[in-house]
């Protein structure tokens, strides 16, 4: 009897890690699949064949460049909050000065 109470729990185990080798089975294939797909989209930049946002092809370089003068931009509109800022601060000075 304990025997078979034995059996039974192994095969209880048994299908437990069954089922948890055919998980891993089936996100193997799908990480491999990921890798591929990436793999590819590195060689399609590499060689200048992916694609902006837009839908034009860009090489490496150019996607670089696009994100660096986007960069900039953000950069240039902080740039230009701080000066608001602080021409704002200006003004308050200059009429809390007149009040002294």
């Amino acid at each position: 009897m304990q025997d078979a109470a034995s059996a039974k729990s192994i095969e209880k185990k048994l299908g437990t890690l069954t089922t948890e080798l055919q998980k891993l089975k089936e996100e193997s294939e799908n990480d491999a699949k990921e890798l591929k797909l990436s793999q590819q989209h590195l060689q399609e930049v590499n060689a200048g064949l992916s694609k902006n946002e837009d839908g034009a092809y860009a090489s490496l370089n150019d996607q670089l460049m696009g994100e660096s003068l986007a960069f900039m931009s953000g950069i240039r509109d902080c740039l230009q909050l701080v000066v608001t800022v602080l021409f704002l601060i200006n003004i308050k000075l200059v009429k809390l000065s007149c009040f002294v």
